[in-house]
């Protein structure tokens, strides 16, 4: 089995603090993105990572989080669980261009 490399956040954690607090300054003054801008800077964003980045989201990605969900689900006491998980599933794959047959 390969071992897989660490993912390294985005934003350091002074980073984060800076970019929360200017969102909450838009907020407050009502300049922040709406919910349906932001998705789709998510999928721009998504579309122009490399294939090769192990932060990208793709259809395989996704199938694999489904199927997890599904065997998640197999256990009562999960389903819950694995319908949580299928919902985030739904999101990701939100951010991806649509099938072309």
């Amino acid at each position: 089995m390969s071992e897989t490399r660490k993912i390294e956040p985005a934003l350091s954690e002074q980073e984060w603090a800076a970019v929360l607090e200017t969102i909450e300054i838009k907020r407050e003054r009502q300049l922040a993105p709406s919910a349906d801008q932001c998705a789709h800077d998510i999928a721009v964003a998504n579309a122009a990572l490399p294939d090769s980045d192990p932060r990208k989201i793709t259809r395989a990605t996704i199938e694999d989080i489904r199927s997890a969900a599904e065997q998640i689900q197999l256990d009562p006491e999960e389903y819950y669980r694995g319908r949580r998980l299928l919902s985030f599933a739904d999101a990701l794959a939100s951010y991806l261009p649509p099938e072309t047959p």
